[in-house]
């Protein structure tokens, strides 16, 4: 295997990592809507930033993936927010 590919698994296993905590402490919060979604907030800007360095990684970051990543983490955003009845 080369460089490249060990990078990606890498940026892969992070990916996992991201969502795995972001999940737990998700679940942790049960009971406290507010910090559920602060943890919302985390798991959606480490996504945001996760795919942008892994986009530029690959050399294939561009404004579409930009808009593409900022896009999504705002409506998962808003999507929790209604979910939790948060009041942005």
């Amino acid at each position: 295997m080369n460089s490249h590919h060990h990078l990606r698994i890498i940026h892969y296993i992070l990916l996992t990592f991201i969502f795995t905590v972001g999940s737990a402490f998700f679940l942790h919060f049960e009971y406290y809507p507010k910090y559920q979604f602060i943890t919302v907030l985390a798991t959606v800007t480490a996504y945001i930033l996760w795919g942008f360095s892994h986009h530029a990684s690959e050399r294939r970051l561009s404004w579409g993936v930009i808009t593409e990543y900022l896009l999504l983490g705002f409506v998962v955003v808003l999507m929790f927010a209604a979910v939790l009845n948060i009041r942005l």
